[in-house]
Protein backbone atom coordinates (compact mmCIF):
# COMPACT_ATOMS: atom_id res chain seq x y z
CA UNK A 1 0.00 0.00 0.00
CA UNK A 2 3.11 2.10 0.56
CA UNK A 3 4.29 2.59 -3.05
CA UNK A 4 0.53 3.99 -4.25
CA UNK A 5 0.78 6.50 -1.88
CA UNK A 6 4.19 7.71 -2.68
CA UNK A 7 2.84 7.75 -6.34
CA UNK A 8 0.29 10.43 -5.60
CA UNK A 9 1.69 12.27 -3.79
CA UNK A 10 5.06 13.03 -6.31
CA UNK A 11 1.93 13.52 -8.99
CA UNK A 12 0.25 16.18 -7.06
CA UNK A 13 3.65 18.11 -6.12
CA UNK A 14 4.37 18.04 -10.43
CA UNK A 15 0.80 19.63 -10.67
CA UNK A 16 0.67 22.00 -8.25
CA UNK A 17 4.27 23.42 -8.64
CA UNK A 18 4.19 25.17 -11.75
CA UNK A 19 0.63 26.88 -11.10
CA UNK A 20 1.86 27.99 -7.69
CA UNK A 21 4.90 29.77 -9.63
CA UNK A 22 2.96 31.23 -11.98
CA UNK A 23 0.69 32.77 -9.50
CA UNK A 24 3.62 34.19 -7.40
CA UNK A 25 5.26 35.90 -10.69
CA UNK A 26 5.22 39.40 -10.40
CA UNK A 27 3.70 41.68 -13.65
CA UNK A 28 7.43 42.61 -15.69
CA UNK A 29 7.23 44.88 -18.31
CA UNK A 30 10.05 46.18 -20.70
CA UNK A 31 13.52 45.49 -20.84
CA UNK A 32 15.71 44.35 -18.42
CA UNK A 33 12.70 42.92 -16.23
CA UNK A 34 11.47 46.49 -16.02
CA UNK A 35 14.48 47.29 -13.37
CA UNK A 36 15.37 50.80 -13.04
CA UNK A 37 18.66 51.45 -14.70
CA UNK A 38 21.79 51.53 -12.28
CA UNK A 39 24.56 54.49 -11.40
CA UNK A 40 28.27 54.27 -11.21
CA UNK A 41 27.30 52.13 -8.01
CA UNK A 42 26.82 48.59 -8.29
CA UNK A 43 23.09 47.29 -7.12
CA UNK A 44 21.31 44.04 -6.76
CA UNK A 45 19.39 43.12 -10.03
CA UNK A 46 16.02 42.19 -9.78
CA UNK A 47 15.95 40.89 -6.04
CA UNK A 48 12.88 38.52 -5.23
CA UNK A 49 13.29 37.29 -9.00
CA UNK A 50 16.68 36.84 -10.50
CA UNK A 51 18.05 37.41 -6.93
CA UNK A 52 16.93 35.33 -4.15
CA UNK A 53 18.35 33.41 -0.85
CA UNK A 54 19.77 30.87 -3.59
CA UNK A 55 22.96 31.24 -5.52
CA UNK A 56 22.86 32.87 -8.73
CA UNK A 57 25.20 33.88 -11.70
CA UNK A 58 26.35 34.18 -15.02
CA UNK A 59 23.68 36.28 -16.59
CA UNK A 60 22.97 37.55 -20.45
CA UNK A 61 20.41 39.12 -22.12
CA UNK A 62 19.88 39.39 -25.78
CA UNK A 63 20.46 42.63 -27.80
CA UNK A 64 16.89 43.87 -27.24
CA UNK A 65 17.15 43.07 -23.27
CA UNK A 66 13.47 41.11 -23.66
CA UNK A 67 15.43 37.75 -23.00
CA UNK A 68 17.42 36.58 -20.19
CA UNK A 69 19.82 33.48 -19.05
CA UNK A 70 21.13 32.47 -15.82
CA UNK A 71 22.69 29.77 -13.15
CA UNK A 72 21.26 29.25 -10.63
CA UNK A 73 23.35 26.99 -8.32
CA UNK A 74 22.75 24.34 -5.81
CA UNK A 75 22.54 20.76 -5.60
CA UNK A 76 22.24 18.08 -7.38
CA UNK A 77 23.80 20.22 -9.88
CA UNK A 78 23.70 23.68 -11.63
CA UNK A 79 20.76 24.60 -14.20
CA UNK A 80 20.19 27.57 -16.56
CA UNK A 81 17.05 29.25 -16.22
CA UNK A 82 15.53 31.28 -18.89
CA UNK A 83 12.52 33.81 -19.56
CA UNK A 84 11.46 36.09 -22.14
CA UNK A 85 9.48 39.26 -22.40
CA UNK A 86 5.76 38.46 -24.17
CA UNK A 87 2.75 40.92 -24.81
CA UNK A 88 1.66 40.50 -21.57
CA UNK A 89 5.43 41.28 -19.49
CA UNK A 90 7.91 38.87 -18.70
CA UNK A 91 6.90 34.94 -18.38
CA UNK A 92 7.85 32.54 -15.28
CA UNK A 93 11.53 31.53 -15.10
CA UNK A 94 11.86 27.97 -16.40
CA UNK A 95 15.16 25.67 -17.08
CA UNK A 96 16.23 26.54 -20.47
CA UNK A 97 15.98 23.74 -23.20
CA UNK A 98 19.60 22.99 -23.44
CA UNK A 99 20.01 22.45 -19.53
CA UNK A 100 18.69 20.18 -16.55
CA UNK A 101 21.20 17.17 -17.05
CA UNK A 102 24.55 18.60 -15.92
CA UNK A 103 25.74 21.78 -14.43
CA UNK A 104 27.01 24.24 -17.00
CA UNK A 105 28.06 28.30 -17.42
CA UNK A 106 26.36 30.11 -19.82
CA UNK A 107 26.89 33.07 -21.79
CA UNK A 108 25.12 34.51 -24.98
CA UNK A 109 26.99 35.85 -27.88
CA UNK A 110 26.08 39.69 -28.73
CA UNK A 111 23.54 38.79 -31.67
CA UNK A 112 21.54 36.58 -29.17
CA UNK A 113 22.06 34.07 -31.46
CA UNK A 114 24.81 31.66 -30.35
CA UNK A 115 25.05 30.15 -26.56
CA UNK A 116 28.41 29.40 -25.16
CA UNK A 117 28.40 26.84 -22.56
CA UNK A 118 30.76 24.71 -20.28
CA UNK A 119 30.35 21.75 -18.17
CA UNK A 120 31.15 18.07 -17.34
CA UNK A 121 28.53 16.96 -20.16
CA UNK A 122 30.14 13.69 -21.72
CA UNK A 123 30.26 14.32 -25.45
CA UNK A 124 27.34 11.76 -25.87
CA UNK A 125 25.52 13.90 -23.60
CA UNK A 126 24.57 10.43 -21.59
CA UNK A 127 26.12 9.10 -18.38
CA UNK A 128 27.85 10.48 -15.97
CA UNK A 129 29.60 13.63 -15.57
CA UNK A 130 33.04 14.37 -16.47
CA UNK A 131 35.78 15.05 -13.52
CA UNK A 132 36.65 18.19 -15.95
CA UNK A 133 34.70 20.68 -18.14
CA UNK A 134 34.94 21.51 -21.36
CA UNK A 135 33.05 23.84 -23.85
CA UNK A 136 29.85 23.52 -25.68
CA UNK A 137 28.38 25.88 -28.68
CA UNK A 138 24.65 26.14 -29.38
CA UNK A 139 23.00 27.74 -32.08
CA UNK A 140 19.41 28.85 -32.41
CA UNK A 141 17.04 29.28 -35.43
CA UNK A 142 13.23 30.51 -36.02
CA UNK A 143 12.87 26.90 -34.44
CA UNK A 144 14.53 27.42 -31.28
CA UNK A 145 18.08 26.08 -29.93
CA UNK A 146 19.64 23.27 -31.91
CA UNK A 147 21.67 20.31 -31.19
CA UNK A 148 24.70 21.28 -28.79
CA UNK A 149 27.84 20.96 -30.59
CA UNK A 150 31.16 19.67 -27.85
CA UNK A 151 34.69 21.13 -28.70
CA UNK A 152 36.48 18.38 -26.75
CA UNK A 153 39.83 19.96 -27.57
CA UNK A 154 38.95 23.23 -24.91
CA UNK A 155 38.85 22.07 -21.49
CA UNK A 156 38.47 25.29 -19.74
CA UNK A 157 35.40 27.43 -18.04
CA UNK A 158 33.03 30.14 -18.65
CA UNK A 159 33.32 31.15 -22.49
CA UNK A 160 32.47 34.26 -24.20
CA UNK A 161 32.89 35.16 -27.89
CA UNK A 162 33.33 38.25 -29.75
CA UNK A 163 31.73 39.03 -33.27
CA UNK A 164 34.30 37.21 -35.34
CA UNK A 165 33.61 33.51 -33.39
CA UNK A 166 36.87 33.95 -30.97
CA UNK A 167 36.47 32.39 -27.93
CA UNK A 168 38.04 33.13 -24.59
CA UNK A 169 37.40 31.45 -21.57
CA UNK A 170 39.54 30.23 -18.47
CA UNK A 171 41.26 26.80 -18.13
CA UNK A 172 44.10 25.58 -16.24
CA UNK A 173 47.85 25.43 -17.33
CA UNK A 174 50.51 22.37 -17.23
CA UNK A 175 51.77 24.01 -13.06
CA UNK A 176 47.40 23.73 -12.72
CA UNK A 177 47.29 27.52 -12.21
CA UNK A 178 44.22 28.87 -14.34
CA UNK A 179 44.95 31.61 -16.98
CA UNK A 180 42.83 33.04 -19.63
CA UNK A 181 42.90 31.30 -23.37
CA UNK A 182 41.33 31.62 -26.17
CA UNK A 183 40.20 29.53 -29.51
CA UNK A 184 40.15 31.26 -32.52
CA UNK A 185 37.69 29.91 -35.66
CA UNK A 186 38.58 28.91 -39.05
CA UNK A 187 35.81 26.99 -41.11
CA UNK A 188 33.61 26.23 -38.24
CA UNK A 189 37.00 24.58 -36.62
CA UNK A 190 38.10 26.23 -33.36
CA UNK A 191 41.79 25.87 -32.77
CA UNK A 192 43.48 24.64 -29.45
CA UNK A 193 43.96 26.31 -26.59
CA UNK A 194 46.06 29.57 -27.41
CA UNK A 195 47.24 31.88 -23.69
CA UNK A 196 46.24 35.12 -23.72
CA UNK A 197 49.60 36.19 -22.60
CA UNK A 198 51.12 38.72 -20.35
CA UNK A 199 50.46 40.87 -19.18
CA UNK A 200 47.01 39.17 -18.43
CA UNK A 201 48.43 35.87 -17.13
CA UNK A 202 50.93 36.30 -14.51
CA UNK A 203 51.84 34.16 -11.71
CA UNK A 204 49.06 35.06 -10.63
CA UNK A 205 45.27 33.17 -11.23
CA UNK A 206 42.51 34.41 -13.75
CA UNK A 207 39.26 33.13 -14.67
CA UNK A 208 36.01 34.25 -15.91
CA UNK A 209 37.12 36.45 -18.83
CA UNK A 210 34.39 38.41 -21.03
CA UNK A 211 35.79 39.32 -24.61
CA UNK A 212 34.25 42.72 -26.06
CA UNK A 213 32.33 42.15 -28.91
CA UNK A 214 35.21 43.61 -31.00
CA UNK A 215 38.09 41.88 -28.95
CA UNK A 216 39.07 45.39 -27.49
CA UNK A 217 38.74 45.24 -23.77
CA UNK A 218 38.54 42.01 -21.32
CA UNK A 219 37.46 41.72 -18.42
CA UNK A 220 38.09 39.00 -16.11
CA UNK A 221 38.74 37.97 -12.41
CA UNK A 222 42.03 37.51 -10.38
CA UNK A 223 43.78 37.84 -7.41
CA UNK A 224 46.85 40.02 -8.30
CA UNK A 225 48.27 42.70 -6.54
CA UNK A 226 45.40 45.72 -5.57
CA UNK A 227 42.34 43.28 -5.32
CA UNK A 228 40.09 44.11 -2.92
CA UNK A 229 38.42 41.19 -1.89
CA UNK A 230 39.07 37.51 -2.17
CA UNK A 231 38.85 38.37 -6.25
CA UNK A 232 38.11 41.47 -8.41
CA UNK A 233 37.39 42.31 -11.54
CA UNK A 234 40.10 43.53 -13.33
CA UNK A 235 40.28 45.44 -17.42
CA UNK A 236 42.57 44.86 -20.09
CA UNK A 237 42.40 46.94 -23.17
CA UNK A 238 43.97 45.93 -26.67
CA UNK A 239 46.40 48.96 -27.57
CA UNK A 240 47.21 50.22 -30.94
CA UNK A 241 50.06 47.60 -31.67
CA UNK A 242 47.84 44.67 -30.82
CA UNK A 243 49.27 43.89 -27.65
CA UNK A 244 46.94 43.83 -23.95
CA UNK A 245 47.62 46.99 -21.48
CA UNK A 246 48.54 46.50 -17.98
CA UNK A 247 45.17 44.97 -16.36
CA UNK A 248 43.09 47.87 -13.96
CA UNK A 249 40.91 46.85 -11.15
CA UNK A 250 37.97 48.20 -11.97
CA UNK A 251 37.02 49.62 -8.21
CA UNK A 252 35.27 50.09 -5.38
CA UNK A 253 31.77 50.90 -6.94
CA UNK A 254 32.15 47.17 -8.35
CA UNK A 255 34.46 45.20 -6.60
CA UNK A 256 34.17 44.96 -2.80
CA UNK A 257 36.47 44.06 0.28
CA UNK A 258 33.55 41.58 1.47
CA UNK A 259 33.69 39.12 -1.13
CA UNK A 260 35.04 38.25 -4.89
CA UNK A 261 33.42 39.13 -8.09
CA UNK A 262 32.79 36.97 -11.23
CA UNK A 263 31.14 36.08 -14.59
CA UNK A 264 31.23 39.39 -15.99
CA UNK A 265 29.14 40.27 -18.97
CA UNK A 266 28.08 43.66 -20.73
CA UNK A 267 24.86 44.18 -22.64
CA UNK A 268 25.21 44.36 -26.54
CA UNK A 269 24.60 48.18 -26.43
CA UNK A 270 27.44 48.72 -24.18
CA UNK A 271 25.63 50.13 -21.11
CA UNK A 272 25.42 47.96 -18.23
CA UNK A 273 27.67 45.59 -16.45
CA UNK A 274 26.46 42.66 -15.07
CA UNK A 275 28.30 40.31 -12.70
CA UNK A 276 28.08 38.21 -9.69
CA UNK A 277 28.75 39.16 -6.42
CA UNK A 278 27.77 38.57 -2.74
CA UNK A 279 26.21 41.07 -0.38
CA UNK A 280 25.45 41.17 3.79
CA UNK A 281 22.76 43.58 4.52
CA UNK A 282 21.85 42.40 7.76
CA UNK A 283 23.47 43.16 11.37
CA UNK A 284 24.77 40.60 13.48
CA UNK A 285 22.34 40.61 15.98
CA UNK A 286 18.76 41.35 16.52
CA UNK A 287 16.95 44.00 18.94
CA UNK A 288 14.03 42.20 18.81
CA UNK A 289 14.22 38.28 18.51
CA UNK A 290 13.42 36.80 15.27
CA UNK A 291 10.26 35.05 14.96
CA UNK A 292 10.09 32.02 12.15
CA UNK A 293 8.86 33.73 9.46
CA UNK A 294 11.10 36.65 9.75
CA UNK A 295 13.72 34.45 9.40
CA UNK A 296 12.26 32.32 5.98
CA UNK A 297 12.07 35.87 4.30
CA UNK A 298 15.32 37.00 5.01
CA UNK A 299 16.40 33.28 4.08
CA UNK A 300 14.67 33.78 0.89
CA UNK A 301 15.99 36.73 0.02
CA UNK A 302 19.62 38.55 -1.49
CA UNK A 303 21.52 40.17 0.64
CA UNK A 304 22.51 37.78 3.32
CA UNK A 305 25.74 36.37 1.64
CA UNK A 306 24.65 34.54 -1.11
CA UNK A 307 25.50 35.09 -4.67
CA UNK A 308 23.78 37.37 -6.40
CA UNK A 309 23.48 38.88 -9.99
CA UNK A 310 24.51 42.72 -9.88
CA UNK A 311 24.93 44.98 -12.41
CA UNK A 312 26.08 48.80 -12.72
CA UNK A 313 26.40 51.45 -15.37
CA UNK A 314 29.45 50.76 -17.87
CA UNK A 315 30.92 53.72 -18.42
CA UNK A 316 33.85 52.65 -16.09
CA UNK A 317 35.02 50.97 -19.42
CA UNK A 318 35.78 54.63 -21.02
CA UNK A 319 36.95 55.96 -18.17
CA UNK A 320 39.10 53.56 -17.76
CA UNK A 321 40.54 53.25 -21.25
CA UNK A 322 44.03 54.49 -22.30
CA UNK A 323 44.65 57.01 -24.64
CA UNK A 324 46.84 54.19 -26.79
CA UNK A 325 44.15 51.87 -26.56
CA UNK A 326 42.44 50.95 -30.32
Amino acid sequence: MKQPVVFILILVVAVTLPSAAQKDWPVLAGPYLGQKPPGDQREIFAPGIVSTGFNEHSISFTPDGRELFFRLIGPPHGVVLTSKSGPEGWVPLKVASFSGKYDSKCSLSPDGITMMLSGGCPPSGEGSALPYWTIWVIRRDGMGWGKPRNLPNLRGAYPTISRAGTLYFFGRSEDGKQDIYKSVVKEGVYSDPISVGAPVNTEHWGNDPYIAPDESYLIFQSDRPGTLGEGDLFISYRLSDGRWSEPQNLGPGINTAESGEACPWVTPDGRYLFFSSMQYDYDRYSGKPLDLKTKHQVLSSPGYGSEDVFWVSAEIIQTLKPKVAK
